[in-house]
This record gives structure tokens, sequence and C-alpha cells, in this order.
């Protein structure tokens, strides 16, 4: 299947917030996607099959650095790369690394993001909640 990749626009904020609840993230809301899609410290990217959103990718440019939020894929396109051509459209920003944390239990997550080049760099003790659990954090060097 072919997806193109680009930027979140006003017609895709509906999708996203539905993506992101099917995938048990937290709640969005469309004013503060809307307003997050015109910073220029932020990225909001979506995958697109057909005009339909398929996964989108959240995160922040601070320094030189990329804070790697959320990636999300709809159910239904789930096992196709979705996941991993939003990373690596980030390998083109000019920054010199990834950073991002994990639920420990996240197993699929951290099978991705090890795919994706990612190393464990340790582990933050109790960082989420509901339930408690450990963030496993990681990078990825770019330059």
């Amino acid at each position: 299947m072919f997806y193109e990749i680009g930027s979140l626009a006003e017609i895709h904020i509906n999708s996203v917030i539905e993506i992101a609840e099917a995938c048990g993230l937290s709640k969005r809301e469309s004013t503060q996607l809307q307003i997050n899609s015109e910073r220029n410290d932020y990225i909001l990217l979506v995958s697109l099959h057909a005009g339909e959103v398929s996964g989108f990718i959240e995160a922040q440019i601070i320094a030189d650095e990329i804070h790697l939020y959320d990636v999300a894929v709809a159910p239904k396109f789930r096992r196709q790369g979705i996941a991993e051509s939003l990373i690596d459209k980030f390998v083109e920003l000019p920054s010199n690394v990834i950073l991002l944390e994990v639920r420990e239990s996240n197993l699929a997550a951290l099978r991705l993001y090890q795919k994706c080049g990612f190393a464990v760099d340790g582990i933050r003790k109790n960082y989420y909640s509901a339930p408690v659990e450990n963030a496993v954090l990681m990078s990825r060097k770019l330059s």
C-alpha cells in the first residue's frame, strides 16, 4: 500500500483524536492540536492512505533534540510499516538526537523503537500512573 506523510491539517484532527483514543493514548483536544500544529517547535505528521489518516506522530524540538511524544497507527493499518515511516521522517530534521520514554510493558513499542535504531538509556522508576509503571528511556543519535 502507498502512504503519504505530511503535516497535520485541520481536516485530519478528528481522525488523530480517534486514533489516539483507539490506541489508549492521553486524550487530545482539537483546539490544542490545532495550536500545536502551528508552532515552529512542534511536529505533528500524519500518514495518509487514499485520503484517510492511518497514523500520526507527535514530537517537539527542544534545542538540538527531538522529544518524541507519541506514535500511533489506526488498528486496521497496523503492521504495514507506517510507524517506522513516520519515525524515519525525523532523520531528515536538523537535530542531534531523538529522545523518548515508553511504558516498560509496551513490548510492541519497545520492539518498534529498537528496530528503528533506538537504544535503551535507562529506566525512570514509577514514571507513569494508572497503572504505576516504569518508563524505559531511549534515544537515537542522528549525527
